[in-house]
């Protein structure tokens, strides 16, 4: 499951399937803070959250990666 998921071993389609769902996640990420951008009220809130969402990526990445 984990090569399927990281595209080894398969054809070229499914590889362009992971790169084009990459590009779209992309797309969602930077239009939804394009969107946050002019919300003076929320914006402070609105990144802290994000930032916050970002540390715990993070940390989860960091610790799946610990002997």
């Amino acid at each position: 499951m984990n090569d399927l998921h990281m595209g080894r071993y398969s054809g070229i389609w499914w590889r362009l399937l992971l790169d084009v769902t990459a590009l779209i996640m992309l797309v969602f990420i930077v239009t939804g803070l394009w969107l946050v951008v002019p919300q003076k009220k929320r914006r402070g809130t609105l990144f802290r959250v994000a930032a916050a969402g970002t540390g715990v990526l993070a940390a989860g990445y960091w610790i799946a990666l610990l002997p």
